[in-house]
């Protein structure tokens, strides 16, 4: 599969989201739009000036890097997660440069998420038995008891009272 344009509703408003190969959001709008219409109009945009325009590279808090693509004072796009390092973020503009111009702009809107994860809520029958199963797992790993041992952990200082360790 190939880079596309995604666009999806959050709160109301339409945004647009560049996904590479992998699925992973390479950039996404910097602003949201009112109808599906702007926003896929505006992604068709932004990839016509993908190779052209003045990407900045902007740190906020000093250790984490975002690139932005700004178009007449006005920002379009902004880098779809935050880079450690600014090496990173350069490569990230790379990708993008390569990638905009030959996405596709899918117009029909993503499914509206409505947990905060994305995933499907579950319910608490379904938490019960998750948690049933992880504890059975829990106790089934659990150390015999020895003299070293107070509620199945272990004692760092072990038999002599005296640690191996330093404190």
């Amino acid at each position: 599969m190939r880079a596309r344009f995604q666009c999806y509703t959050r709160e109301g408003r339409v945004h647009w989201r560049l996904l590479g190969s992998n699925n992973r959001a390479l950039a996404r709008c910097a602003e949201p739009f009112a109808t599906l219409q702007e926003a896929t109009a505006d992604a068709e945009a932004v990839a016509a000036l993908a190779q052209e325009a003045v990407i900045d590279l902007v740190s906020t808090t000093g250790s984490q890097w975002r690139w932005v693509l700004r178009v007449d004072g006005r920002d379009r796009a902004v880098a779809g997660a935050p880079y450690a390092r600014r090496l990173e973020c350069v490569r990230a503009v790379t990708r993008f440069r390569v990638c905009a111009p030959a996405a596709t702009v899918v117009a029909e809107p993503l499914v509206t998420r409505t947990g905060s994860t994305g995933r499907p809520r579950r319910t608490p029958a379904d938490t019960l038995e998750r948690v049933t199963e992880l504890d059975a797992l829990r106790l089934a790993r659990v150390p015999t008891t020895t003299p070293n041992t107070v509620t199945g952990l272990r004692d760092p200082a072990g038999p002599s009272g005296i640690s191996s360790t330093p404190r």
